[in-house]
């Protein structure tokens, strides 16, 4: 009932707010990754999660019984709703969002913004609603879209490739990964720490199209970090 609910809230603002209100949008993808792309990421450690004790008068955590060590999980998905997050971030982060109802079929579609704060992490997160697969079937997707980021040195981020611990932090993206996610309808980038100031790159690549009947796939983005306007050339 709670997602049920913060759903709702969400749809009611891209309509009021955002004044989108022709059918078929707002679309579910992009509820959807609104949500994913706000939520509260339980294995930080200055995030409590269900089984984490708050000391009393000094409000820290004692994780003694953490059952999330990463993001998404078994345990959180992709993290603890927070809707207040997903649809107005806080200064200097800026947040975009693109409902594409045209879609991709055989071309990669490009996103550029230019982040000027390294101090704010860049997100970026990927939706679509894939057709019902076959009984039995293996891989599910009919459809299979890739989330590709490219930073200003030319490191090469892809959607849902965290690091492998101990060596690695399992909650953000690593760099030149050389698999690719090709059993979700979800993709996620996370780069807590933006290396470099420059324009960045996202792609959606339709990597198993068009295999399967059914495109153009529509597909929800959202994306945010610390951006400004794209400095004109000289």
């Amino acid at each position: 009932a709670f997602v049920s609910g913060a759903a709702a809230i969400v749809r009611q603002y891209y309509r009021r707010i955002e004044g989108i209100n022709i059918p078929p949008r707002p679309t579910a993808a992009l509820v959807k990754a609104t949500l994913i792309h706000g939520a509260t990421n339980m294995a930080e450690k200055d995030y409590p999660n269900q089984y984490d004790k708050i000391e009393t008068g000094t409000h820290s955590i004692d994780k003694s019984f953490s059952d999330v060590t990463a993001r998404p999980d078994f345990n959180q998905g992709w993290g603890r709703l927070n809707v207040y997050k997903s649809l107005f971030p806080l200064a200097p982060k800026v947040q975009k969002f693109d409902d594409n109802i045209t879609g991709v079929d055989t071309d990669v579609i490009t996103y550029k913004v230019y982040v000027d704060n390294l101090d704010v992490p860049f997100e970026a997160t990927l939706v679509w609603t894939d057709e019902s697969a076959n009984p039995n079937s293996w891989p599910v997707l009919k459809h299979n879209l890739d989330l590709v980021v490219v930073d200003p040195a030319g490191l090469v981020y892809r959607g849902n490739q965290f690091g492998v611990p101990p060596q690695q932090d399992p909650n953000v993206s690593v760099p030149m990964a050389s698999l690719t996610d090709t059993i979700n309808n979800v993709e996620r980038i996370i780069i807590r720490e933006p290396k470099m100031k420059g324009e960045y790159t996202i792609n959606v690549v339709p990597s198993s199209l068009p295999k399967a009947p059914g495109g153009p796939v529509k597909y929800a983005l959202i994306y945010s970090g610390g951006f400004t306007e794209i400095p004109e050339e000289v």
